[in-house]
């Protein structure tokens, strides 16, 4: 008879050191901790209540919530290897629509079934079996592990998959967690304070506002690894990072790859922010049709052949609708999202990098791009400003003027005439950019500031 697919991480108390911490928390300024032993015994028993219910129905896990509680629920259903899904919308006893598939292998059963975060589109439900999470831990290098008695920084929210892989990478190697007990800026220096770090998960947003203490900065400056995901790092937060000689990985991953499958230090190719480096273990990156394609043991996703038999493949490629590209030395670089891309006067446009050069306006806090529909072009760049808090009125109406904004422009380097804003929208005093609970600029809520345009 056939063994089932084991995970990397021991599911005996006797692999993992006893009295080692699994999560840490702080109340208060006091420093709270379990223990692997009380999280097997906890596994355990959920183990055990798991049993009594049908094999193809998913434990339903509300994790919107971001609570020590539920992140030692999930792993614990995570180490029992009892399947669970999650969903921003999940409520306790309802499954996600679709979420389970009855026809997967039982030997590589679906463990963990979430949606994508939805930012630039519509979330769509994604399931993860027990092989990629496996390969997943494997394909780590060994600086983004720990090990008993060390603490990676978790900042991330439980419901998307960057916040549950910290979980998992812990548990494949006995590691610790150090959980912030929300995801703003106060949260983060708190456990910067009062827990010794490795490294901590961080998105550009997070990091640009630590960036602004320089007691953060000081901190940041003694872990070993900073990783960065879930979007562009931008150029000017890329320069103060490395100014501050900060340890910052920019990594690459998606719900369908159970978190990154590539990382690479700042440090080595400062001009380049977008840079990924070379993927982890045996995953493959091709570029096909101007799109990133990757291949491997640690992809899920959608690809024909996946589709057509149910299950993920290892020999399918899976469509990022990443545009990206490879420099002389193999690395990738990410530059756009297929499906941000403005196609104006036949050219297309990338938003990124449209946005990461007007940020470098001294009096602009954020910028969002997006495209218009218009007759004569197809599409239109429309410019969304906010202006930043700090500077005065009388600067602002002058140096955020459509004509000065257009002058400013057309001195930028690299910007081509057709990418140029045909139009910019200066929010008003008090009303900014819609951004995600992490503070990440939320592009498809942002369309609603377009009015009727």
């Amino acid at each position: 008879m056939s063994e089932r697919i084991p995970f990397s991480w021991p599911m005996h108390l006797d692999a993992y050191s006893k009295d080692a911490p699994f999560l840490a928390w702080v109340d208060s300024g006091v420093i709270h901790t379990y223990s692997y032993a009380e999280l097997l015994k906890n596994s355990s028993s959920l183990a055990l209540k798991a049993h009594s219910r049908p094999p193809a129905e998913p434990i339903s896990l509300p994790l919107t919530d971001r609570t020590p509680k539920k992140a030692i629920l999930a792993s614990s259903y995570l180490l029992a290897g009892v399947p669970f899904s999650i969903s921003k919308a999940t409520e306790a006893g309802k499954n996600l629509s679709g979420s389970h598939s009855g026809g997967r292998s039982p030997l590589d059963p679906v463990m963990i079934t979430l949606e994508t975060s939805g930012t630039t589109g519509k979330p769509k439900t994604v399931e993860i079996v027990a092989s990629q999470i496996d390969h997943a831990v494997r394909n780590l290098p060994t600086p983004f592990h720990t090990a008993a008695g060390e603490y990676w920084g978790h900042a991330l929210p439980l419901h998307h998959v960057g916040g549950v892989s910290i979980l998992g990478r812990a548990l494949s190697t006995g590691g610790g967690v150090a959980f912030a007990k929300d995801t703003s800026v106060e949260a983060i220096q708190e456990l910067l304070t009062y827990v010794p770090l490795k490294g901590i998960s961080l998105v550009a947003t997070q990091l640009q506002r630590l960036l602004k203490h320089s007691d953060s900065v000081e901190r940041l400056s003694t872990l070993d690894a900073i990783l960065l995901g879930g979007g562009p790092l931008p150029l000017e937060v890329a320069e103060q990072a490395l100014a501050h000689e900060l340890p910052i990985y920019q990594s690459y991953g998606m719900t369908e790859t159970f978190a990154m499958i590539a990382a690479h230090r700042l440090s080595d190719t400062p001009a380049e922010p977008q840079c990924i480096g070379k993927p982890f273990g045996d995953t493959e990156i091709m570029l096909q049709n101007g799109t990133l394609h990757l291949r491997g043991t640690q992809i899920g996703g959608t690809s024909s052949e996946a589709a057509s038999s149910g299950q993920p493949s290892s020999d399918s490629w899976f469509d990022t609708g990443d545009l990206g590209r490879m420099d002389q030395q193999g690395r990738w670089i990410i530059e756009a999202r297929r499906d941000d891309l403005i196609l104006s006067g036949g050219n297309n446009i990338s938003p990124l990098r449209l946005e990461q050069a007007i940020a470098q306006h001294p009096t602009i806090e954020a910028v969002i791009v997006l495209g218009v529909d218009d007759t004569e072009w197809g599409q239109r760049v429309v410019a969304i400003v906010e202006p930043n808090p700090t500077t005065d009125e009388s600067t602002l109406q002058a140096a955020l003027h459509p004509v000065a904004l257009d002058t400013w422009i057309k001195k930028q380097k690299n910007i081509h005439s057709y990418e140029r804003p045909k139009e910019w929208i200066i929010l008003p005093e008090g009303k900014t950019i819609p951004r995600t609970a992490i503070g990440k600029l939320a592009r498809k809520e942002a369309r609603a500031l377009l009015g009727d345009r």
